[in-house]
């Protein structure tokens, strides 16, 4: 069941990714605007971290210290991405007059898709860093001291459970 766990968890990662990545990426076709790459980014940075730790043979590899630096990383950079796209339209409604601009368009809709998706990938980070801290870095820790975070071959696929 915690293989099941983790790829589940590590899935619907991938899924909201994907789904950022296509939304931020319709939002910054229309113009540059840095949150919008900011966010692309992130969603590209996400990808490339989840394939590597969905990789069986690359798994082996990472070491938990690895993997509890990066997921930190990742949700604070997913926390931001949500901050910055609330920021920015989170007030908005999508159906009206703002400063002389009127919002019912693509661009506002997407925006405020971003805002939920991106609170789901900063949620989903959450889950994965807790889940990563108690079941893997605190009983390597408690077990082996610091030397079990340093080695490698200890997570299964989805680097999360050992």
């Amino acid at each position: 069941t915690k293989f099941t766990t983790a790829v589940l968890i590590r899935s619907i990662q991938l899924i909201i990714s994907v789904i950022v990545l296509g939304l931020s990426g319709g939002l910054i076709n229309d113009y540059l605007y840095g949150r919008g790459i900011y966010i692309l980014i992130i969603s590209v940075f996400s990808l490339v971290y989840l394939l590597v730790v969905l990789t069986p043979y690359v798994i082996q590899y990472l070491q938990p210290i690895v993997l509890i630096i990066c997921e930190g990383v990742f949700f604070i950079f997913w926390l931001i991405s949500f901050a910055l796209i609330t920021d920015d339209t989170g007030s908005i409604s999508c159906s009206g007059y703002y400063y002389g601009f009127y919002y019912d368009t693509t661009d506002c809709k997407i925006s405020h898709a971003l805002i939920a998706f991106t609170l789901f990938g900063w949620l989903s980070f959450i889950v994965s860093l807790a889940l990563l801290v108690i079941y893997s870095i605190i009983p390597l820790n408690t077990s082996g001291g610091i030397s079990y975070l340093t080695e490698f071959n200890i997570l299964q696929l989805g680097g999360i459970y050992p």
